[in-house]
């Protein structure tokens, strides 16, 4: 678990307790690979310990509760947008690195949510859409290209 997990001031809100995989035909042409996340053959894998802020903005109240973006209604004991978010945080993370545009990474963020059935699927991917990160994408229509394993770090963007 990283240092200071869930203490006032600390911007990550969740935590893998074990690694996560998801294919998506969105991901097909995407190899990538580090320390916490690898992505090849249409799949990506997220290593247990990786932590992300959920949805944002979201700020934490005196380490008491959150203030922001709804993360929605348990969904099989985790919130609704909890995988959304670590996918397309883990994108957004290492996207000057990770041969995805951002049109894409909106698009996986999109399906994860409506696989869940969260019913404002649409108007979250709209509001990525909007005021989500832009810089440092691939560009749309760039030939997708193996990605050199780079350093670590956790969720910021």
């Amino acid at each position: 678990m990283p240092k200071n997990f869930g203490m006032p001031g600390n911007a990550w809100r969740y935590a893998l307790g074990s690694d996560y995989g998801y294919c998506s035909p969105l991901l097909e042409g995407i190899e990538f690979e580090n320390e916490w996340v690898t992505i090849r053959e249409s799949a990506i894998r997220i290593r247990a310990g990786y932590a992300w802020d959920g949805c944002s903005p979201c700020i934490s109240v005196l380490g008491l509760f959150y203030v922001g973006t709804p993360d929605g209604a348990q969904h099989l004991g985790l919130p609704a947008t909890y995988h959304a978010s670590l996918v397309h945080d883990v994108l957004c993370q290492w996207r000057a690195e990770i041969p995805v545009t951002r049109a894409r990474s909106i698009a996986i963020f999109h399906q994860l949510l409506k696989e869940v059935r969260f019913p404002l699927a649409g108007l979250y991917a709209g509001a990525v859409h909007l005021f989500g990160p832009r810089r440092f994408f691939l560009p749309p229509g760039a030939a997708g290209a193996t990605a050199a394993p780079s350093g670590t770090r956790q969720a910021q963007h």
